[in-house]
């Protein structure tokens, strides 16, 4: 039987998706979500091309995805792109999923024993394609967390699961009401609090030392807030050429500046 002809033409998804849709969307993200066994729910839109990569791909589907894959409904790549926000690279792949259940910050911190492996923690970090970068660097670079407060957060989906480019399916992305009380929980359980501010003093070679790592990133906007400043135990300053020569002040977009930091300590811990 021709595998196209098995697909179905379902009418379960809405004319347009909001930002706050639990969806994903992107080739990478796509397949890492259709591989998770963790996934339910899972309802496919893409164009017949997209599809027929994936079908006809390396990965062995299991059964879970392979039917989300026969039943997915089959668009044209602009009628894909009305789904979704202005701009979005979808890659002819859209995947409807219920949300991913996230562990507690204190079963994460309890399971936690390997300390080369830092944990990040994000103030106020708003725009989804950052969190996703940082998501992605964490991941690559031996993260066991990503912390973010409930609020002043992006939601987990669309842009965020993109830039993630499959991270969102194997880090754990813990939300807490209250970042300071988080703070004081991951101090409580022995880590050494790293906080990146483009006018400390302390280089960034110098902030790390051998015990457990959580390194805090605040928002391009305002930096870190003073409450979370007071509970880090250094702060410290990636070096750069911080002016053009204009003489207009540059620093390093947030994502960029988690995966120096992340790289630095992974360096550090190998010494």
């Amino acid at each position: 039987m021709d595998r196209k002809s098995s697909i179905k033409k379902n009418k379960y998804f809405p004319r347009r998706i909001d930002k706050n849709t639990p969806i994903i969307y992107g080739t990478h993200a796509v397949t890492a979500a259709l591989s998770n066994p963790n996934r339910q729910n899972l309802k496919l839109v893409a164009t017949s091309e997209a599809l027929k990569r994936l079908l006809n791909g390396p990965i062995e589907w299991s059964s879970k995805p392979r039917k989300a894959l026969e039943d997915a409904r089959i668009v044209k790549q602009n009628e894909l792109s009305d789904f979704l926000p202005t701009d979005s690279n979808h890659q002819g792949l859209l995947l409807y999923s219920s949300p991913l259940e996230q562990p507690s910050l204190e079963s994460t911190l309890h399971k936690i024993d390997n300390s080369s492996a830092p944990l990040v923690i994000l103030d106020q970090i708003k725009d989804p394609r950052n969190v996703g970068a940082i998501m992605r660097s964490a991941s690559v670079m031996g993260a066991k967390a990503i912390i973010i407060q409930s609020r002043h957060s992006p939601s987990v989906t669309g842009a965020l699961a993109k830039a993630a480019s499959g991270a969102l399916e194997t880090l754990p992305l813990i939300q807490v009401t209250n970042l300071v009380r988080a703070i004081d929980k991951v101090k409580d359980a022995g880590y050494w609090i790293v906080g990146l501010d483009t006018r400390a003093s302390n280089s960034i070679e110098k902030a790390f030392v051998n015990s457990p790592i959580a390194i805090i990133l605040g928002s391009e906007e305002n930096g870190l807030r003073r409450l979370t400043t007071e509970r880090c135990d250094i702060l410290a300053v990636i070096p750069t050429t911080q002016f053009n020569k204009y003489g207009t002040e540059i620093n390093l977009n947030v994502s960029n500046a988690a995966a120096v930091a992340l790289y630095q300590n992974k360096i550090l811990q190998k010494i």
